[in-house]
């Protein structure tokens, strides 16, 4: 049986440390599934060359490093990384996707490959588990986006780049990859024969993360993008069954008030006018994600 050549893109932004750990982790795991031949990417997010961890990195076989000339973010410098892979080498059959701060682990590498290996899946996307290494008031914005992500798009967020998949599949959409600024929300959204991998996610290795509660937020609202039209859909529903139920309520006061002389209860003016404020938020996230989706076509 021939060996199927697997590319692993790790893009790093201060974490040179980690690295010189990270990637002989990276080569054993992958020698356990030998009809797998390694090679290694580093998409340096870096422009300035501020880590001088990295120069030891240069030093592992089969390891390339790419640096663009810009920063270009955590989620492009993976789709840049992965378009360079396919020049550098066409004969790529596979890519693995991690995460180079530690926190993907090494050792669910083994696990991917295999559940990659069946022939008809095109796509292996991790699903974090346990994950204890956050702050409350982060782990408390992260459920709350959770549940708007699971109201608005009707999916369950599985986040994290961790992730393995052919080329081929890569290949049938490698034209919205390009022209996208998020990666791991479109490993959900286009469409795969797909399994799901649950891991639990590391601590971070060294130091702490340089990325902002504002970086953070901004990739949240990014990672909604690939499901626009989706979210478009369910809010105009909503909002016709909201105005619907809100006329229907309104009738029933108008009626009681006017025909049966009766004054409506307070808990059914609470109703009305909850129904009411669904149907302008409904129709504002409409508006929103149309907006939303004319600018981006721009």
């Amino acid at each position: 049986m021939s060996r199927k050549n697997l590319c692993v893109i790790l893009p790093t932004y201060f974490d040179g440390k980690t690295l010189r750990e990270l990637i002989p982790e990276i080569k054993l795991e992958v020698s356990k599934q030998r009809s797998f031949k390694l090679s290694v990417i580093l998409v340096i997010d870096d422009s300035m060359g501020a880590d001088l961890e990295l120069k030891t990195v240069r030093f592992f076989s089969n390891v390339k490093i790419l640096k663009p000339k810009k920063n270009l973010g955590n989620q492009k410098s993976i789709i840049s990384g992965i378009l360079q892979a396919k020049k550098i080498d066409p004969a790529i059959t596979h890519f693995l996707i991690m995460d180079s701060d530690g926190e993907d682990d090494p050792k669910g590498i083994f696990r991917i490959l295999k559940s990659l290996d069946n022939e008809d899946l095109e796509l292996v996307v991790v699903k974090r588990g346990r994950r204890n290494d956050i702050d409350f008031q982060t782990k408390v914005m992260l459920n709350i986006f959770k549940v708007l992500f699971r109201i608005l798009t009707g999916k369950t967020w599985l986040s994290g780049n961790f992730s393995a998949f052919k080329t081929e599949w890569f290949d049938k959409n490698i034209e919205t990859f390009r022209n996208s600024n998020v990666f791991a929300s479109l490993l959900q959204a286009l469409p795969a024969k797909r399994a799901i991998v649950t891991l639990d996610r590391s601590a971070r290795r060294f130091g702490q993360s340089v990325t902002n509660r504002h970086a953070k937020m901004n990739y949240a609202l990014d990672s909604l993008l690939p499901w626009v039209k989706m979210i478009q859909i369910r809010s105009l529903i909503f909002f016709a069954l909201s105005a619907l139920n809100f006329l229907i309520c309104s009738c029933i006061a108008i009626a009681g008030r006017f025909i049966w002389n009766f004054a409506a209860p307070n808990w059914f003016t609470i109703i009305v006018l909850s129904t009411l404020g669904l149907t302008f938020i409904s129709l504002n996230i409409f508006l929103a994600t149309y907006t939303l989706r004319y600018v981006s076509s721009e």
